[in-house]
């Protein structure tokens, strides 16, 4: 069992054999013994992580299992001691997408809220001549088309509003207001 554990301390912190005989925990994995006496403190369980260099200087992200054993001879200390270097750095690169998504949404939402707000002046303005328009001599015909560049542009602006309310709810920049309300009012 003794030649199982070096041989896992041989792959896990790059030593040959003797290398790693020569080691004491401490030169592996440097707060091994903070980690030792926190646990001898309250004869306890405890789980850590440290961090453990190679022979070549590489760093590892080292998960630490210690749990102090009472036996008749008096106290042994079981070790477990896991690489998880490679779930750590996962872990970053799953928190920096994270946030680059969230990065990407807002500046998504911003976009959207300033092109409706882009769209909606000029098209205010269009409504605004169809309703000067509306007021001139048209024939029947003409009139009908007035009428349809008005609610066309009322349903566009309508449209863009919502959109605009849709980019501040996003963004978190829209405050609710308690005011009282005739319930079958709103029905209808």
């Amino acid at each position: 069992q003794m030649d199982v554990r070096r041989s896992m301390a041989e792959q896990l912190f790059d030593y040959h054999k003797e290398g790693v005989v020569a080691l004491s925990m401490s030169e592996l994995v440097p707060s091994y013994m903070r980690a030792l006496e926190a646990l001898l403190a309250t004869d306890m369980t405890s789980q850590q992580e440290c961090i453990g260099q190679t022979r070549s200087g590489r760093q590892l992200t080292l998960a630490i299992s210690l749990s102090h054993l009472r036996t008749s001879e008096g106290g042994l200390v079981a070790s477990v001691i896991r690489d998880i270097s490679l779930q750590k750095a996962a872990q970053e690169q799953m928190r920096m997408a994270k946030e680059r998504a969230e990065s990407l949404a807002k500046a998504r939402s911003q976009f959207v809220a300033m092109i409706s707000h882009e769209i909606r002046t000029p098209m205010n303005g269009v409504l605004g001549m169809a309703d000067l328009l509306s007021e001139t001599r048209l024939n029947q015909q003409q009139s009908g088309y007035v009428e349809a560049i008005r609610e066309s542009g009322r349903s566009l602006v309508a449209i863009l509003n919502d959109v605009l309310d849709f980019s501040k709810l996003e963004q978190g920049h829209i405050r609710l207001r308690h005011e009282p309300f005739q319930l079958q009012e709103v029905v209808n």
